[in-house]
């Protein structure tokens, strides 16, 4: 099951509707429920929902995907793969 986000890990959210070509960095967090081609980086933590689609290269703290993710994710902390998401490419975490 899907830990809860609360506003403080997650400051910055695309919702569902919200399609982004190019690159993110935000400073606290990032929950994405539409779209990212391009790359997202951040220091916090990067929830991809499971109406969410990476087409991108994520960095950041920790990273939880529910939904698709297609690229590299580089993670200091974690990465936690639910059982509704679907991942392609490399994987770099110490757990």
């Amino acid at each position: 099951m899907a830990e809860h986000t609360n506003a403080a890990e997650c400051a910055t959210v695309i919702g569902n509707d919200v399609v982004i070509k190019g690159e993110i960095t935000v400073e606290k967090g990032l929950r994405v429920d539409g779209q990212i081609e391009g790359a997202v980086t951040t220091k916090g933590r990067v929830h991809v929902g499971k109406t969410g689609l990476l087409s991108a290269e994520v960095h950041g703290g920790s990273v939880v995907i529910e939904g698709k993710v297609k690229g590299n994710i580089v993670a200091s902390d974690r990465v936690t793969l639910e059982a509704t998401s679907n991942m392609a490419g490399d994987l770099t975490a110490p757990r």
